[in-house]
């Protein structure tokens, strides 16, 4: 998808304001609950969200967390989040912040 100029200002404007509001807890498991969402459209297999939160709180759940902020951030996916329906802007939001909380730089 080829963006045009103000396009991609816009984008830019809108993650500057993302970025400005931060990220509450409750904003995180809005954002994974929404990819969760997005896995179970795709791939009937994956767990449910009442399974995630249970294996979540369960010893040894950072893992599940970590899983779905592992990669760097990726706005097209937020873009299919938002086209199925789903809260891609609040993942916009969060994504950046949890990876870097989840996966702090080596130094």
């Amino acid at each position: 998808m080829v963006l045009s100029n103000a396009e991609r200002q816009a984008r830019y404007r809108k993650n500057l304001k993302a970025r400005a509001l931060g990220v509450s807890p409750d904003d995180v498991l809005a954002a994974v609950e929404a990819m969760v969402s997005f896995e179970r459209r795709t791939n009937p297999d994956a767990p449910e969200w009442e399974e995630i939160l249970k294996r979540s709180r369960a010893r040894g759940g950072l893992a599940i967390w970590r899983q779905w902020f592992a990669e760097p951030f990726d706005p097209e996916l937020c873009d299919d989040l938002t086209a199925a329906g789903l809260d891609g802007d609040i993942v916009r939001r969060v994504w950046p912040v949890a990876h870097a909380v989840l996966n702090p730089p080596q130094g």
